[in-house]
């Protein structure tokens, strides 16, 4: 079989199409034939190092696929041959024509859901529902500030927010982003291209007193700015640096406008609970099965064997919406 490896952390122009050897599945994994994984701003951080955990050279990125069932381990119950499935990997390895997971990383499709919608769900859109339900408790009639909303987890969150009933403000860098976040369902869009984000949002959340839940993919000034925006009792959502900066967060503004900060870390909580994630994960099938207005509004398929150039793509920010690569 093949996969896309990764020799040297030099990021993505360090990625090889080539043939890699996959042991048979453990007792309680599945051998899962990839027909979609979804390529994430994780995946871009773990060809650089930069990831949270580091896996041993050569590795293979890819944290969220789809595809059929080929092989259940002794152990395993609930799937069968030929079962179409999607499942989240922790560790990695998605980017392949062949993978083992852990039977509870897997999840059930549904015949309405193409493998290509599907692989989006373990990672972006579990991640996005994680955040804004099951740790913000997301209630109707609130404020959302969804930064980066032209990238994958923006642009789910803003779908889900909005289909809570939340009012939202989606934050993006240029006039397509701009556009791109429209058509997602913001109700307002802050081109920082054109707007300085800090005046913008006091002249939008003035009369709210400030917004109710920031979800952060992207850190560095825009983390501070988001804070300093929060109403009383605000829950802002650490989702990632998609920035390149860690910020230094002003513990004062926590205190002083009594809110919470929020670690989205869901591919840890898939790990340690992964019957409440498998929850979650039915949740969004059924969703996404039900409301195509829900899925992707802007997916973009490539040849798995020309990750490398997607990736790239991602990292110069050069994507709008979602990539997912194909196995034929």
């Amino acid at each position: 079989m093949n996969a896309l490896l990764c020799h040297s952390l030099d990021g993505p122009q360090a990625l090889s199409w080539q043939a890699h050897e996959l042991p048979p599945p453990g007792a309680t994994e599945l051998r899962v034939r990839v027909d979609a994984a979804g390529v994430n701003f994780g995946d871009v951080l773990l060809t650089r190092g930069k990831y949270q955990i580091r896996p041993p050279l050569p590795l293979v990125p890819g944290m969220e696929i789809a595809g059929e069932v080929i092989e259940a381990g002794a152990s395993v119950r609930g799937f069968a041959r030929g079962d179409r499935v999607a499942a989240v990997m922790p560790e990695f390895g998605g980017f392949s024509e062949y993978v083992n997971v852990r039977a509870e990383h897997a999840f059930h499709g549904d015949a309405r859901l193409p493998a290509d919608v599907a692989a989006c769900i373990p990672s972006v859109y579990g991640t996005a529902w994680y955040a804004l339900d099951t740790l913000a408790g997301l209630r109707a009639g609130e404020l959302v500030l969804v930064l980066g909303a032209a990238g994958g987890v923006g642009s789910a969150s803003v779908q889900l927010a909005k289909s809570r009933g939340a009012t939202v403000i989606a934050v993006v860098g240029d006039a397509a982003k701009a556009e791109f976040a429209r058509a997602c369902g913001a109700d307002d869009v802050i081109d920082c291209g054109r707007e300085e984000l800090r005046t913008a949002l006091r002249e939008r959340t003035g009369t709210r007193g400030g917004v109710n839940l920031p979800i952060d993919p992207v850190g560095g000034s825009a983390t501070e700015t988001a804070l300093g925006s929060l109403a009383w009792g605000g829950r802002h959502l650490v989702v990632g640096f998609a920035s390149g900066s860690i910020p230094a967060i002003a513990a004062n503004l926590v205190l002083l406008k009594g809110a919470t900060l929020l670690g989205v870390n869901f591919g840890g909580y898939a790990l340690r609970f992964p019957e409440r994630a498998a929850a979650i994960y039915r949740t969004l099938v059924a969703m996404l099965a039900e409301d195509p207005a829900l899925r992707p509004p802007r997916l973009e398929r490539v040849p798995m064997r020309e990750g490398a150039s997607a990736l790239a793509r991602m990292e110069a920010r050069a994507v709008l919406g979602k990539i997912v690569l194909i196995n034929p």
